[in-house]
């Protein structure tokens, strides 16, 4: 409830601001990978792809209710769409040199 009143302390106006503000939010994740193992040991390359979203809608419905003077409630209404998506694609090669050497090649983009 807000209250408006004249400089003689005389009420103008008196509104309550009502809101309803349902939510969705979605969130969806994947992740896949592929792995080649060869002869040699310890040689092997593997390629991952991992894919996110998420999104939310917000509606907010707000009224202005007047109860004095009495007036048409008056909406006043916002939507908020948020989304995002996420995709990130890996390859790592690995080649030991030796036994107690190895160099890992990886990429991630």
């Amino acid at each position: 409830q807000r209250y408006f009143y004249d400089p003689n302390q005389q009420l103008t106006t008196r509104v309550n601001r009502e809101r309803y503000a349902p939510a969705i939010e979605h969130e969806n994740d994947i992740t896949a990978f592929w792995q080649h193992n060869f002869d040699k040991e310890g040689k092997e390359f593997r390629a991952e792809f991992t894919a996110s979203t998420q999104s939310e809608n917000e509606s907010n419905y707000y009224r202005n209710v007047y109860s004095f003077p009495t007036n048409t409630v008056i909406p006043d209404n916002n939507f908020v769409i948020q989304h995002e998506n996420n995709p990130q694609v890996t390859a790592d090669w690995i080649n030991p040199i030796s036994s107690s050497v190895s160099f890992d090649y990886g990429y991630a983009g």
